[in-house]
């Protein structure tokens, strides 16, 4: 993975470049994720997963409690 921060320092992204242990391109693997910083408190992340065929996208909106 290769990690850029955005412009304003608001989000980094980790980006697949290579791998020693895929048997294919085509193995399912993480292909990237974001982290966005929205406050001291508060965070989103995009995690993009490959698989055959298509693209899986989670996101998660985590807020520190209290």
């Amino acid at each position: 993975m290769q990690a850029t921060l955005s412009p304003d320092g608001k989000s980094i992204s980790f980006d697949f470049v290579d791998s020693t242990n895929l048997a294919t391109r085509d193995t399912p693997h993480m292909r990237s994720v974001v982290f966005k910083f929205v406050d001291s408190n508060h965070h989103i992340e995009e995690w993009h997963f490959r698989a055959p065929g298509k693209e899986i996208v989670e996101e998660f909106d985590l807020h520190k409690k209290g």
